[in-house]
């Protein structure tokens, strides 16, 4: 629940709109000195009401944090027409919703939360960057509107199909970790697609990376994959350098390496291993100083996570990388 305290606040205040929404809602929260009001207002009841004062907003006009908040409803934000960077990581959240007065924006962060289904997107068709990681969405869906998205996580939710993404032609970076997929498909129409995060799935096989031409990374480390066969897929990926099956069974077949390198003349990561001209020149076979690299590298690479920079400092690249071309 949000904290009630409301001390320090101005009865006085010039601002018009902060003056209305401190005479006439239910104030639940003030906080950086009385710059920032959450307020829920008499006609619209049960729907919570940000605004910031015109000073606060000038000071950072393109992005708002609101992590932490123990916000059960996503609130309704006033006067933030060039908002570009929303986060509201961390809260009890159910529901996307009263996005419709955000006309600019590009970055939505609602990592860990309590969604269970992906919608009300309609009205954002500017956004770049959707991050819903650690969350409860069984689907993926209702993202028609979303042509111009780049960056999509959807990690650790309970999804167990790749579906409805093959209008998402700008879209580089899918991050579907921690779920309970069962094949790799319907990666169709995703031609701008250079990496694709799969780990820690119920993986078998997978197909259809013909249709990522620009395709660079795919992780599919701990999964189902047993058999050559069932990624036979990888020799489409023309330009693949960097692939991770480390924790699937086929590893431990005999010529593993030999065919990995050998499917991918581009490859120069194997389960987060140099590929050396040494290693091409040995029949694809590394060495144990190979070996004990890979392994150091596994380990650290276990304490990282599934998550795509979930963290809100860690996401301005994203921003850069979407801004710039605009």
């Amino acid at each position: 629940m949000l904290n009630f305290n409301v001390q320090g606040t101005n009865a006085n205040e010039e601002d018009e709109r902060y003056r209305y929404l401190l005479k006439n809602g239910i104030v639940r929260r003030v906080e950086d000195e009385d710059k920032i009001i959450f307020a829920e207002l008499p006609q619209i009841p049960g729907v919570l009401v940000v605004y910031r004062k015109p000073s606060e907003r000038n000071a950072n006009p393109d992005r708002l944090n609101l992590d932490k908040r123990e916000l059960n409803h996503m609130p309704l934000l006033e006067g933030e027409e060039r908002l570009r960077l929303l986060n509201l990581q961390h809260n009890h959240i159910q529901k996307i919703e009263n996005l419709v007065s955000l006309p600019a924006l590009i970055f939505l962060d609602l990592y860990n939360n309590n969604i269970k289904e992906i919608s009300h997107l309609h009205t954002v068709p500017t956004l770049r960057v959707l991050m819903l990681g650690k969350n409860y969405i069984e689907r993926i869906r209702n993202l028609q509107n979303l042509t111009k998205l780049d960056v999509l996580d959807l990690h650790s939710n309970k999804i167990t199909k790749i579906e409805n993404i093959n209008h998402l032609s700008e879209l580089r970076v899918l991050n579907l970790a921690n779920n309970l997929i069962n094949h790799v498909e319907g990666l169709n129409g995703l031609v701008s697609l250079t990496e694709i995060n799969l780990r820690r799935n119920l993986i078998e096989t997978v197909t259809g990376l013909n249709n990522c031409p620009r395709l660079q990374r795919i992780f599919l480390s701990n999964n189902r994959i047993d058999k050559f066969e069932n990624i036979q897929s990888i020799k489409d990926a023309h330009q693949l350098s960097e692939l991770a099956l480390d924790g699937n069974p086929v590893t431990n077949k005999e010529g593993y390496f030999q065919f990995c390198i050998k499917s991918c003349p581009n490859l120069k990561n194997l389960d987060m291993m140099k590929i050396t001209q040494e290693m091409r020149d040995n029949n694809g076979v590394p060495t144990e100083l190979d070996k004990a690299k890979q392994a150091a590298a596994q380990a650290e690479g276990m304490k990282s996570g599934d998550a795509t920079n979930a963290e809100l400092s860690s996401s301005d690249k994203h921003i850069q990388n979407t801004t710039a071309t605009q």
